[in-house]
Order: C-alpha cells, then sequence, then structure tokens
C-alpha cells in the first residue's frame, strides 16, 4: 500500500545490529509485504488484541498463503498487555507453537 493511503506515511524499516542483523518493518500498509519480508520463515505468531482480530486474521491468511505456518496469539487491549505476566504468557505460547530462531512474531497494533 502506499504511503498516501496512510495520511502520507510510509512504512519504515529498521535494521536491528548483531551477529545476525534482521529487518524490522513498522508502520501502516505494512501487511502488503509480510509475505515478501517473512519470504522462506517456517512459523509466525502474530500477536494482537482483541479489537484487532480482523486484521490479525488478514495477517495469518496472508503469511499461511504464502507458507508460513501462521497462528494467531491474543493478548489483553492498551495497558493491561504490558505486564511481565503478559509477557511470560506469551513465552509459553511461543514455547507450545514449538518456535525457534528461525521464526517470527508479528505485532498488529498501534493507533486505530
Amino acid at each position: 500500500m502506499s504511503g498516501a493511503a496512510h495520511g502520507g506515511r510510509a512504512p519504515r524499516r529498521v535494521t536491528v545490529p548483531g551477529p545476525t542483523p534482521y529487518e524490522v518493518v513498522i508502520g501502516p500498509g505494512v501487511q502488503a509485504e509480510l509475505a515478501l519480508v517473512l519470504a522462506g520463515t517456517p512459523k509466525a505468531a502474530v500477536v494482537h488484541a482483541p479489537p484487532l482480530s480482523a486484521l490479525a486474521g488478514a495477517a495469518v491468511e496472508t503469511l499461511q498463503t504464502a507458507g508460513v505456518a501462521a497462528e494467531a496469539v491474543v493478548v489483553p487491549d492498551g495497558e493491561a498487555a504490558k505486564t511481565a505476566d503478559v509477557a511470560a504468557g506469551l513465552w509459553e505460547e511461543f514455547g507450545r507453537l514449538g518456535m525457534t530462531r528461525s521464526d517470527a512474531v508479528v505485532g498488529i497494533g498501534g493507533e486505530r
């Protein structure tokens, strides 16, 4: 999607440095790039709050169509999600899904 479709804002790319650098894509319209950005990724967890279920479902469908085993993972909405208990629950869920370093976490959130 073009930046014009989102008030002139375009997705932003941030490179995370380290022994194996990787790119994070942030911003409106990134769903259109999910299949490309995550090509070759075996699994992905799409983390979202309940009000964003439709967007998360579309992201899961996009990834599954691209051959990525994707599942939606729901967290509480807003400030309620920003706790150590929620983070621990996510780690447990990622373990249940059998996720490894080769897999991806997609966060759906931000302004609605």
